[in-house]
């Protein structure tokens, strides 16, 4: 599948109780004209067994593996090693309704000003069961009004042009955990955002996600991010942007606990527009 225009790219670290979902969601999709890059970061659970049985069974698997980088750099290596001229992520416990990327290739195709397209997202617990939908402003003008407040886009459900992305600088290992929200702000540089109005992607909240493990550091890094989005990359900050920013420096000093408690509550609970 040399020739294919969509590469999907799945980091993974240990998934070994999800990551054969989100693959089957993957080989599932009606839009099949794809390489499937999975890379992974260093597992030493029982994921790269269950890897290599799935790239035994479909030839559009290209299966590379590492030692441990971390999420930034090995989608790094995604975008080295991609031949696609788009690029669609997906998360390691997620799962891909099947249209997923027949409609966000086609809308990418018909918008040629659109460097990055994302979704709505409906929240799912460990057991699959739906709690809530993350929705996300849909225009380029909405998300430039709210990218300085949260990251408008999710990252799981991104798809992108591959020329752009290399162009904008790649993925950074300096915010570990919020490596999608500074690329986003980077490559927003170059095109026009835009999400689609229905959830194409199922985002799992449970405590082995990163959100839950890393809820300080994630807090901390996403300050750190909006720094470098007014120092470096040349966005100004609004009054309401700085309000959030005031707040999420004082959440630093709650309790870990709380933090991801109250994440929990605004994805499930709160419906961005």
């Amino acid at each position: 599948m040399n020739d294919a225009p969509l590469s999907v790219v799945l980091p993974v670290f240990n998934g070994e109780r999800y990551v054969a979902k989100t693959i089957d969601s993957i080989l599932a999709q009606s839009y099949a004209n794809f390489e499937f890059l999975i890379l992974d970061d260093g597992s030493y659970d029982c994921t790269p067994a269950i890897l290599a049985a799935y790239a035994q069974r479909d030839p559009r698997i290209r299966l590379l593996r590492h030692e441990n980088r971390g999420v930034g750099l090995t989608l790094n290596r995604a975008l080295t090693e991609a031949r696609g001229r788009f690029i669609g992520l997906i998360g390691a416990d997620d799962i891909a309704t099947p249209d997923r990327f027949a409609k966000q290739i086609q809308y990418l195709e018909e918008h040629p000003q659109c460097v990055l397209v994302g979704s709505y997202l409906r929240i799912i617990d460990a057991d699959d069961r739906p709690i809530g939908l993350r929705k996300y402003p849909t225009t380029d003008r909405e998300i430039r009004k709210r990218m300085l407040l949260y990251n408008p886009v999710g990252g799981p459900c991104m798809a992108y042009r591959r020329d752009d992305a290399i162009a904008a600088g790649g993925y950074t290992s300096r915010f570990w955990t919020c490596e999608d929200y500074d690329f986003f702000l980077r490559l927003a540089k170059r095109g026009k955002i835009a999400n689609l109005p229905e959830p194409l992607v199922s985002y799992r909240l449970h405590q082995g996600a990163t959100k839950a493990t890393s809820t300080l550091r994630q807090l901390r890094d996403t300050l750190a991010t909006k720094r470098a989005a007014y120092h470096e990359y040349g966005y100004r900050q609004s009054l309401s942007a700085r309000a959030v920013g005031v707040a999420q420096q004082a959440m630093t000093y709650a309790p870990p606990r709380m933090i991801y408690w109250l994440f929990a509550k605004l994805a499930v609970g709160r419906e961005h527009e």
